[in-house]
């Protein structure tokens, strides 16, 4: 019985595209074989930037993208109830989680350089 799986062509762009197939090696072949032939093109890149993934969508241990950013979600809600002030909250962010400070800035936190300044104080 032919199983269904997801697969990545990550570039500058990045499409993701379901292929029926027997297997995993079934699957990254037809995916390999339809990527070299033309059939999945996304325009404008260089060879040696491409990256070709492949996931198991019937892996117990797969996790889509939409649930990777519900626990994300979930992650920064959860720390910003359980720390203190804005410098505790940024400081979990970069400290524990390893967020950079453009992640943070991306999450709405704005005042980054004072934060910075404070733990130097």
């Amino acid at each position: 019985m032919k199983k269904l799986f997801n697969i990545e062509i990550k570039e500058v762009l990045k499409d993701t595209f379901e292929i029926e197939a027997e297997n995993r090696e079934q699957a990254e072949y037809l995916a390999e074989k339809g990527y070299y032939d033309g059939d999945y093109i996304l325009d404008g890149i260089e060879p040696e930037t491409r990256e070709l993934s492949f996931n198991d969508i019937n892996d117990p241990n797969y996790i889509s993208d939409k649930r990777k950013d519900e626990i994300f979600d979930e992650l920064i809600d959860y720390v910003f109830e359980h720390t203190y002030d804005d410098k505790d909250f940024y400081n979990a962010l970069k400290n524990i989680i390893g967020l950079t400070d453009n992640e943070i800035c991306k999450l709405g936190i704005e005042n980054i350089p004072q934060l910075e300044n404070e733990e130097e104080r």
